[in-house]
């Protein structure tokens, strides 16, 4: 009507909005259909389309997402689309809602062990239980344990010791960002099941080895005549880790004379003996590094013992006089004051 009286496409947004104020046409709108009716359309339908896109959601789909999924478990959505060809968003449909499956981050652990060791595992843990279900109450009585813990000289507060009680409309308690303090020392805490027997702190710059665990032992059993003397014709039930100073010659022959009864620690390593293996890396070569030297076996992870293995290393490589920097993370044992790497 408003093209045959004449009227321009603000005079028809004008009138419509008038006559039609909650339902009436934009200018854009408004300037198509003008140029619609210009070229001869009559019809105010709607035009015919070309239909509904094929269907992709289909068994035969369905089918081949899941067989590619469970052959690799990290494969991404575009991957599948390229590949069935099909939308990214439809691919992500069939995964989520038809095959009820979500990309999970993987789950951290600190080891990966062999098959023999989870069995020896499962044996160490069925020892443990037939002693406990034998007699708990002795079993309680004769159990001592050891372990050992950094203590940092300040321990910054947690989120929940931090926390505190508001009343409505009370701001939020701030406190400022605080980290561990650097310094800090090594713990040696020997206890059963009533309390801690005694704590034994690490001298500066020393460490671990066979002769201080052996006193250690020494003044465990000492401790123990002191504050446990029912025990004094009793077997000890002593429960320590695998570390290598506790598994020595010199501290089985000495636990043997203490007459103690040692409870097995499952595995916690891998196949590894006591060695420790220290990969070096060359520099960057075509965007990516290359492995010089792997493995270095070392008896020990200190820092003479690794400065030493690099060193050796680089001279079976000749690389002695071509290196100029070497880099390293900054562990005590890199970096520290005392008996370090670098």
């Amino acid at each position: 009507m408003t093209s045959q009286q004449g009227k321009n496409t603000v005079q028809t947004k004008a009138w419509l909005g008038k006559r039609y104020p909650d339902s009436a046409p934009g200018k854009s709108t408004i300037i198509d259909c003008l140029a619609e009716l210009k070229r001869g359309r009559t019809d105010t339908s709607d035009a015919p389309r070309s239909g509904r896109p094929k269907k992709m959601v289909t068994s035969e789909n369905i089918k081949k997402v899941h067989k590619i999924v469970l052959g690799n478990r990290k494969v991404k959505l575009l991957e599948i689309a390229e590949t069935l060809n099909i939308s990214k968003e439809r691919v992500g449909f069939i995964v989520n809602k038809h095959l009820s499956m979500k990309k999970l981050l993987s789950k951290w652990v600190p080891r990966v062990l062999t098959f023999d060791q989870k069995q020896q595992r499962v044996d160490d843990s069925e020892h443990c239980l037939e002693l406990f279900r034998r007699n708990k109450t002795d079993f309680l009585r004769r159990y001592v344990t050891m372990d050992e813990t950094w203590i940092h000289h300040y321990t910054a507060e947690s989120s929940r010791q931090s926390a505190e009680w508001t009343a409505a409309g009370e701001p939020r308690p701030k406190r400022p960002k605080e980290q561990q303090s650097a310094g800090k020392v090594m713990a040696y805490v020997f206890w059963d099941a009533h309390c801690i027997l005694f704590i034994e702190y690490l001298e500066k710059a020393q460490t671990i080895n066979s002769n201080r665990y052996i006193g250690q032992l020494d003044r465990l059993k000492e401790e123990i005549s002191k504050k446990r003397p029912h025990m004094q014709r009793k077997k000890l039930l002593f429960h320590r880790d695998n570390a290598s100073c506790h598994k020595s010659l010199v501290t089985m022959a000495k636990l043997h004379e203490l007459g103690f009864e040692l409870i097995p620690h499952p595995p916690l390593l891998s196949r590894l003996g006591s060695e420790r293996l220290l990969p070096v890396r060359g520099p960057k070569k075509d965007a990516h590094r290359e492995l010089i030297g792997l493995p270095v076996t070392i008896s020990s992870s200190c820092g003479n013992n690794q400065a030493t293995a690099i060193s050796q290393l680089l001279e079976n490589w000749n690389l002695t006089q071509k290196v100029q920097v070497v880099c390293c993370d900054i562990t005590l044992l890199n970096t520290g004051r005392f008996q370090r790497a670098c």
